[in-house]
């Protein structure tokens, strides 16, 4: 007995039948109904790592972006020397990995999504600056004086900013982003893999004995003054100014 099925292709196996039209297949995915993307799907473990090196490249050029913007300077932001920030990577690669194997359900409730991301992102975020302070005695980022920050390595415009690109990444860039790599070859995503690991790993290796530090990097006081002021300078300034006023 044959049927047809929504699109008049003729099915003549009636398991099958049953099977598109009724039951739930465990790979069916959700999708969103304005755009068609498919957010809740399991990624390959090649497209978990150019996923990785695909945030991390977003989060610099957003760092730098934003000095570029308000301050007119570019400012090579992070620990490393590549156009890449670790952090943003790894976090953003997390999240996706993280909502793809606990939060099928999850999922479909876009703000317990945003609450689980903002919490994450904030952990991530938060340790990542212990990490680094405690390892280098540096600051790469801090948020001492914004409303509602914790010891200046988080803060609340920090983690609901970090929440909201979470989301976009888990609902928008992560599908496209695998849509995209499903139409070039297995071969070609290796060479990516091959050409951007070894760079990475070379990168990290040298910025673990030279951190990239310097103004508006690790130096937020004078990251915008010319090379020819200090901040000594300007604090004695300062200085002079008080006692001629006092």
């Amino acid at each position: 007995m044959d049927f047809q099925s929504t699109d008049g292709q003729v099915l003549t196996k009636y398991p099958d039948y049953l099977r598109q039209e009724f039951l739930p297949a465990k790979s069916r995915t959700i999708k969103i109904p304005s755009i068609g993307l498919k957010f809740y799907r399991k990624y390959s473990v090649i497209t978990y790592l150019l996923m990785f090196f695909l945030f991390a490249v977003i989060g610099w050029c957003w760092e730098v972006g934003i000095h570029l913007v308000e301050d007119h300077v570019f400012v090579n932001r992070g620990t490393m020397m590549g156009p890449w920030l670790p952090i943003y990577g790894f976090g953003g690669t997390a999240g996706v990995l993280a909502m793809t194997v606990f939060g099928k359900r999850i999922l479909k409730y876009p703000a317990l999504t945003f609450l689980i991301v903002t919490t994450m992102c904030g952990v991530i975020e938060y340790a990542a600056s212990y990490v680094l302070e405690l390892y280098y005695g540096i600051r790469w980022w801090d948020y001492t004086g914004y409303f509602l920050n914790i010891n200046g390595r988080i803060c609340l415009e920090g983690v609901l900013i970090f929440g909201f690109a979470g989301c976009a990444a888990i609902y928008f860039i992560a599908p496209a982003f695998d849509d995209i790599l499903k139409k070039i070859s297995l071969k070609r995503k290796v060479i990516l893999l091959i050409i951007f690991c070894p760079l990475f790993a070379a990168d990290m290796i040298y910025s673990n004995v030279h951190p990239n530090v310097g103004k508006g990097i690790t130096d937020y006081n004078s990251a915008y003054l010319p090379s020819s002021i200090s901040v000594a300078d300007c604090a004695a300034a300062d200085m002079e100014l008080e006692q001629y006023l006092s």
